[in-house]
């Protein structure tokens, strides 16, 4: 009698283990870039320096604005993707 309570006690143990992991589910993301838009940027903190014109690109990710990247796209591994820096969205 004990031993059964002892099985059935696991068998709901790894029932709820495996429901867990079977609910974790990867998520897929839609990741595109928008128009290009010119931007006047200021490099410096000195009163003689003159702002720069910048072309940014609002990074969308599942419909949202996330970040502003900065330069050219291209393609890495067969995605598009913009240079190194970006400025943060939020």
């Amino acid at each position: 009698m004990q031993r059964l309570k002892t099985r059935r006690k696991c068998l709901l143990a790894l029932t709820v283990l495996l429901t867990t992991v079977a609910g974790a589910a990867t998520k897929v993301h839609v990741i595109v870039f928008g128009k290009s838009t010119s931007v006047q940027w200021v490099p410096g903190l000195g009163a003689d320096d003159k702002p720069l014109a910048i072309k940014v690109r609002p990074l969308i990710v599942d419909g949202r604005v996330k970040e502003y990247a900065v330069g050219a796209p291209h393609e890495v591994n067969g995605t598009a993707v913009c240079g190194a820096a970006s400025i943060s969205g939020e």
